[in-house]
This record gives structure tokens, sequence and C-alpha cells, in this order.
């Protein structure tokens, strides 16, 4: 079994929604170019058709545009659909403008709103696509067709217009080529602060959670020595109060614990120290320290040691937190009389450890963010809460150790977690 991650492009995601956008803009102006034109067809121009074709074409243009915006899949959206609907557009301006008065005709001016919303949407080679295009019609109607106007008069008119969409083109294309640029250098600007930022936080967290572990580890120390001697007159509720702060700061320790190494890890100073460690006795330790906690929410906890003594290469204090961390969430995220279980065998180079729980399990909605740096599963008020870091330090440190963390999770079912590290060399001549 192993990790399955969708990764997506940020750069593909940033040109569809630039499409998106353009998209919501082309709308607009569609619309309100078809109430111009509407409007413009009042006037006492002299068109070779009746009127009544203009309202028809208007109609079949306004249903296009409908369509196109409104019910075809946002999913579709990109540059094959935008290139369409340039060419549609075209077409449909070409069509009125051969039957309002040919190369004379005003409908031609739209034209030149085709070339500056290319200018925005479209990189340069299709964007010079549309102004050929364009140029091309606007010969082919100035040659074909006379439109009262002798051939070279036609040519001339014809040149001049396209010789305006040029100038049009270039300077649309110079503007918004500058405003990207501008954007650029402000994104920069705000990178930089971010940065910043970014720096001074890590600093402060670094600090706030060394100061903090001292009094927590003596507020421990306190707890355990009270409840080592603890008087025979205790009522029930006071046991079960103190109980419950030991319980609380140790999870206040371990909030602090994780975000000196969410400090470490963003610093890059996080050092690993890399040696022979015994699988067996560590995972066999580290469930020890849980024996009390699952006991009170009476969760059995079920260790299934390999026969074979497994050494892998690791950091043994992290690979503890490691464990730790996934053995907590296991007992904290199931309910009560449920059951725990954890195994580990070899897999190739690899040891394969597995966290298994009977609990709540995983929306399918959390499943992509799990691993991410204070992301929190949206849980019932009845479940408990945690701080969103202990997964990311965890898939940190498992990485960074040259191993990889997985999970396969069903609600109402429970969820299982998978972690490799690499076996020691002695394992892998066995």
């Amino acid at each position: 079994m192993g990790l399955l991650s969708a990764k997506i492009d940020p750069s593909s995601l940033a040109e569809k929604e630039k499409f998106h956008r353009y998209e919501r803009i082309s709308e607009l102006f569609t619309y309100l170019g078809l109430f111009g034109a509407f409007f413009l067809s009042f006037l006492p121009f002299d068109f070779p058709i009746e009127r009544n074709g203009l309202y028809v074409l208007f109609g079949v243009v306004f249903v296009f545009c409908f369509i196109w915006f409104r019910l075809i899949p946002k999913k579709y959206t990109g540059l094959i659909k935008t290139l369409i609907y340039y060419c549609a557009t075209i077409f449909f301006i070409f069509v009125g403008v051969h039957f309002t008065q040919g190369i004379k005709s005003f409908a031609i001016f739209y034209f030149y709103l085709v070339v500056l919303g290319a200018g925005v949407s479209l990189k340069i080679r299709y964007y010079f696509s549309i102004v050929l295009l364009i140029a091309t019609m606007l010969i082919a109607e100035a040659i074909f067709f006379e439109n009262g106007l002798p051939l070279n008069q036609r040519l001339i008119l014809a040149s001049l217009h396209i010789w305006a969409l040029l100038i049009v083109a270039l300077f649309a294309k110079s503007v918004f080529d500058e405003e990207i640029r501008a954007e650029a250098r402000e994104d920069s600007v705000k990178l930089k602060s971010a940065k910043q930022i970014d720096t001074v936080k890590n600093e402060f967290v670094f600090v706030i959670s060394n100061k903090l572990k001292q009094p927590i580890l003596t507020l421990q120390n306190y707890l355990e020595n009270v409840l080592r001697i603890k008087n025979q007159q205790w009522t029930p509720d006071f046991l079960d109060l103190l109980n419950k702060t030991r319980e609380n700061s140790q999870r206040l320790s371990g909030l602090v614990n994780d975000l000196s190494d969410l400090s470490r890890i963003e610093n890059q100073s996080l050092r690993l120290d890399i040696k022979e460690v015994n699988l067996n006795q560590l995972i066999g330790s580290t469930l020890s320290d849980f024996t009390m906690t699952a006991t009170e929410k009476d969760i059995k906890l079920i260790y299934e040691p390999n026969v074979e003594t497994i050494i892998v290469k690791a950091d043994s204090s992290r690979m503890h937190e490691i464990l730790a961390n996934l053995i907590d969430n296991a007992v904290k995220y199931s309910p009560t009389g449920k059951t725990v279980i954890v195994l580990f065998k070899k897999v190739g180079n690899f040891a394969q450890i597995e966290v298994k729980d009977s609990g709540y399990g995983i929306p399918d909605e959390a499943k992509a963010h799990l691993f991410e740096k204070f992301y929190r599963v949206n849980r019932s008020s009845t479940e408990p809460k945690g701080t969103g870091l202990g997964l990311f330090v965890t898939k940190e440190l498992i990485e960074r150790q040259g191993g990889k963390i997985w999970f396969d999770s069903q609600v109402g079912k429970g969820t299982t977690f998978y972690f490799t590290l690499p076996l020691n060399q002695k394992n892998e001549r066995k």
C-alpha cells in the first residue's frame, strides 16, 4: 500500500482562475455590446436588409452567449474555449458588418473591443492571430462586396481599419503587459514582507516555546509527586481533578514541543541524531506510556511485535515523538471500549509501522488537508480537539529521516496510519 496524493500545479490553477475572471468580464461586455448594437439599429442608417433580420441576429447571439457562459460547465473553461469564443464573436460581428453597409459599417468598431479583450486573456501568438483573422475578413469584405464604393476606396478604408486595429492591439498589449509586470513587482514586495513577518513569527514561537518548557516540566513533576503520595482521605472527585490536571499538563507539553519543532523545521535548524534503533523495543516502551490513558477510556492497546528483531536508521527521541503522536491520536479519537493496534513489518528496504484504531474516522473532505499546518478536522462538539500541528510535525520528522507517511480511513470504522523508515544495512543483508 502506498501514499496516494494528487499534486496540483499552482500555476495551472492561476491560469484557470484567469480564464474564469475573463469569462465573467466577457459575459458582461457581450451583453453591453448587444445592447449598444440594438440601440444603434434605431439610428437612420440605410441597411441593405430589414431591421427585423438584425433583431433575429441579436437574439441568436444572446442565446449563444447565455448557453456559452451559463450552461457549459466551468471545468471546460480555458484556452480552447476562449479561442472558440473569439472566433464565434468575430463571425457574428462580421455578419453584422456585412449586412450593415459592409466596410463602411459602424459594426466594425466592435472588432476593436474584441482586440482589447483578447489582449487581456491571450498570449501574444494567439492575440495577433485574432488580429490577423479580423484583418483578413475586412480585406475580403472590401474586395468581394461593393457596398456602393469603388474598389480602391474600399481597400483604403479596410487598410485604415486594419492599421487602427494594429495600433489598438500593440497599445493594449503593452498596457496589459505593464500591468502584469506591476502586479509581479507588487507580489515580490508582498512576498518579501511576508518572509520577514514569518521570520519574526518563527523567532517568537521559538522563544515562547523554550521559555514554557521548564515551567511545564516542573508542574508535571509536582503533579507526579503528589499523585505518588496521595492521601487516603482524598475524595474520588479530588483525585479525578488531579488526574485531569496531569492530563492537560501533558497536552500543554505536547503543544509546546510541537511549536518548538515547527519553529526549527521552518528555520531549517532541526537536527536529527540518526543511529541504529531497535524498533521492537522502541514501540514497546512508547506504548507503555499510554497504558494509564487507555485504561481510563477502557481502550485496549494491542501490540503485535515482529518475531525478527528489526533495526532502523532513525533518531530515537524523534521516533518516540512520532509514535506517541500517532498512538495519542488513536486513543483520543476512539470511543470508549474500542481497540488500538500497533504492528510493524519489513517491506523491501524499509520497516513499515501501522497504528490502527476503530474510532470516528476521517471525513473525505478533510483527507487532502490532514497533514497541513494548523489544519483541524471539523468534528462534532463531543469529539476532542487538536492543535493542527501534530500530524504536520510528524510528517516532516518522518520524511527528514527518509520515510513516508500515509493513511487509510473510513468514517465510523476507524483509521490506520502507515509510515516507513529505512532499515539498517544489517537488516537489509539478512
